[in-house]
């Protein structure tokens, strides 16, 4: 990879069919590799063979260590133990690599030559006696943190190579002689179908070394030693627990006995399934250091490997002082994500997509693209790529290439990319930093340093590839991950209200049409909520909602819903999250969700809502006098030490009196001035069916105030304007707004007391 990235165009060492060959023979290895070897296992045959092998004589009662190629004797100890042999073997190795020494203190098992069996510091006190053993290598369940490792070498190659292959990235190929070298590097101007394929291979290959786990020293059982690779072991453990279930069934039959229904009724219910590894009884050592390998300066891997190649962060020249690995690389990942539609133009590209990667679109015709012919083939949507025609035109054999090859280039990138963001973040502060960093050049005067190696986003056409691909899995979490983690797409989506609630909002309420009980709230409508909970947190974006209407709501609530026409976007968002609110109580009862929607109706309330829909003012008056209802009825939430009913009933009151808070303060604030002359559907709604319940909550130290706010105003507007049966709907909305604009001071002080806004 290194040297046909690195070699001009008219020297490659080989042709990129035979890099393509050898990467998906290398897949194949490392796949069958990773369900038969254990975790330590496979780093001892990547990273220490061959070994060394030392000439020199073995003085008589001492034994060989090796680790890395790096050898020393030490004296057997008469009566060996656990702790003695930890402090005679390890202690000295680590002496001579200090840059391993928590590695090798951690978890550390002993590989025993010649049989090349595996053996705990344990074991290997109680058997060093019997067998004959002529050396013994060190096999931490770490990669080694020195620059020559070869997995790091390994990481940092793939990572430049996928770097410096994407459509758009500076390219890495030097000029060939004969060539006109203006002192500018070019950008990659197309991209082939294999091209494509060699990448998803190669993002495949850092899937297969990422899931790779390693037992901890807590683990004292044989579990995961047994493969590192996590599924298989985990079908393994389901076949044992089969057998020994079948085997005790065979065993009451043969006393002329019968299996007990508890039994029974566990095996049914799946408690023979095993649990997969967490973080307490595994890690993931191979992911661990691909995200080292990321946070690597320039300065600290050096500009030469040990075995004399050059390395860089993506170019065969020297890399600029401010280049970052990680960011090229996160940003590639998601350049991937918005490339994928335009997968079948890349071979041959029109001006359209070039320009995308343009710093400076007013100017398509500017270099890196002058002179660049437009493709004749056109296989976007217009939709995905507004200005081109739809359809496909020709039969472009390369282009059908590119498209399948797209979509699976896009799914392997995308699990990285979540790997590489969920993994220990704490742990692994330069890659978040890199993440929030990343920005739009057209869009945000920053000095995008990744653009000098990866292409530039492009946040409009992100967010467009997320909208659309919303309810697949991972593109949720990663919608998560760019609101909440990068402040820069964030305000981008808070300027564009209309291109990113709507899609949201039609996930979420997708979700309330599973009836089934949950433990908790599925994950991705909690990311969605949380997305929907940071971007309200805008005043300029609640504005945006009150104003932006849809023809019809269906298209988010339901074909088999009413038609609500003429909505605006922060009455479908109440609608949503009141539905949300309902299915929580019913399905999962999850503190965190309602507690999350209720902040979201918060931030409604700070900002204000205005325009509310007649629907939307029913619905909630509606859910306000069900909770008002509800909350009597389950005692306040204070009882003595009950068992797990009592806790249940105490964990619904405060469910309940969290939302109808919240719920009451947004009525509130819709009432107030200047608002009350735009929310005049919520006052009629008001006006004729008042809830009865929010009378008998007045005198509650949280819900008394807003709730009086609500009542002054309400009989302000009854004495004011009082409904008439002659009079239609629309001449007393009329007189309400009107008389809206006469609202006494006493009642915005009331509001103010209310908390309607904050």
């Amino acid at each position: 990879l290194h040297y046909y990235r690195t070699s001009p165009a008219d020297a490659k060492p080989c042709t990129f069919s035979a890099v393509l060959s050898l990467s998906l023979l290398c897949r194949c290895l490392l796949k069958q590799f990773a369900e038969c070897f254990a975790a330590h296992e496979l780093l001892f045959q990547l990273e220490q063979v061959p070994l060394h092998e030392d000439e020199a004589s073995v003085q008589e009662g001492h034994i060989p260590v090796n680790y890395r190629g790096k050898r020393l004797q030490v004296r057997w100890p008469e009566q060996p133990s656990e702790g003695s042999l930890k402090s005679l073997l390890v202690e000295p190795m680590c002496a001579l690599c200090p840059e391993d020494a928590a590695a090798l203190h951690e978890s550390c098992m002993l590989r025993v030559l010649p049989t090349g069996e595996s053996v705990s510091m344990l074991e290997a006190a109680e058997r060093m006696v019997e067998a004959d053993v002529s050396e013994l290598v060190l096999c931490p369940t770490a990669v080694p943190s020195y620059q020559g490792s070869v997995l790091r070498s390994v990481f940092r190659e793939l990572v430049d190579f996928l770097v410096c292959s994407t459509f758009g990235a500076m390219s890495s190929t030097p000029s060939v002689q004969g060539e006109e070298d203006d002192g500018e590097q070019r950008r990659n101007l197309s991209m082939s179908p294999t091209t494509m394929r060699l990448q998803a291979l190669l993002y495949e290959i850092l899937l297969l070394l990422s899931a790779v786990v390693a037992a901890t020293a807590t683990d004292t059982g044989t579990g995961y030693r047994s493969t590192c690779a996590p599924l298989v072991f985990a079908a393994a453990e389901r076949r044992r627990a089969e057998a020994a279930f079948r085997l005790r069934a065979q065993a009451a039959e043969a006393a002329g006995q019968r299996m007990s229904s508890s039994s029974q009724e566990e095996a049914g219910n799946g408690e023979l399934e095993p649990k997969l590894p967490s973080g307490d009884s595994a890690k993931l050592p191979f992911l661990q250091a691909l995200l080292e390998v990321l946070q690597e300066e320039a300065e600290e891997v050096g500009t030469e490997e040990s075995n004399g190649t050059r390395i860089g962060t993506g170019t065969a020249n020297v890399a600029p002082p401010d280049s970052s690995r990680a960011k090229a690389f996160l940003a590639t990942l998601l350049n991937i994500v918005w490339l994928e539609p335009h997968a079948a133009l890349l071979p041959n590209p029109p001006k359209e997509v070039l320009s995308l990667m343009s710093m400076n679109p007013a100017d398509p015709d500017s270099a890196p693209f002058r002179g660049v012919e437009v493709s004749k083939l056109y296989l976007a949507s217009s939709e995905l790529m507004p200005g081109l025609p739809s359809g496909f035109v020709g039969d472009d054999g390369a282009a059908v290439e590119a498209g399948s090859a797209g979509k699976a280039l896009s799914k392997r990138a995308l699990l990285v990319l979540l790997l590489l963001l969920f993994h220990s973040p704490q742990d692994h502060p330069r890659i978040a930093q890199a993440f929030a960093s990343l920005a739009d050049p057209r869009l945000d005067q920053h000095d995008c340093a990744y653009a000098r190696l990866a292409a530039p986003l492009h946040f409009p056409k992100i967010l467009r590839a997320l909208m659309q691909k919303l309810p697949e899995p991972g593109y949720p979490l990663l919608l998560y991950c760019l609101v909440i983690k990068n402040s820069n797409f964030r305000k981008y989506c808070q300027r564009n209200a209309d291109k990113v609630l709507p899609s949201i909002l039609e996930v979420l309420q997708a979700t309330t049409a599973d009836s089934k009980i949950l433990a908790k709230a599925p994950p991705t409508a909690l990311a969605l909520l949380l997305c929907v909970l940071a971007l309200s947190g805008d005043g300029g974006f609640c504005q945006q909602m009150s104003e932006v209407k849809m023809l019809d709501a269906r298209s988010v609530l339901g074909a088999s819903q009413r038609s609500v026409r003429e909505i605006t976007l922060s009455s479908l968002l109440i609608l949503v999250l009141l539905r949300l609110a309902h299915w929580n109580f019913g399905a999962c009862r999850d503190s965190f969700f309602n507690q999350a929607i209720a902040s979201t109706l918060g931030n409604l309330a700070a900002h204000g809502v205005q325009n509310v829909h007649w629907h939307t003012a029913n619905r909630m008056l509606e859910v306000s006098g069900l909770l008002a209802r509800l909350r009597p009825a389950l005692g306040g939430g204070s009882g003595g030490s009950g068992g797990l009913a009592e806790a249940a009933e105490l964990h619904r009151a405060r469910m309940v009196q969290s939302l109808l808070r919240t719920l009451l303060r947004l009525v509130s604030g819709c009432l107030r001035v200047p608002r009350a002359a735009a929310n005049t559907q919520l006052v009629y709604a008001l006006q004729k069916d008042y809830p009865s319940q929010f009378t008998q909550l007045e005198a509650d130290p949280e819900l008394g105030p807003p709730l009086m706010h609500v009542r002054t105003a309400t009989d302000w507007f009854e004495a004011q304007c009082p409904p008439s049966e002659e009079d239609g709907v629309e001449a007393q909305l009329e007189r309400l707004k009107e008389a809206s604009a006469r609202l006494p001071a006493e009642l915005m002080t009331l509001a103010s007391v209310a908390g309607a806004s904050v």
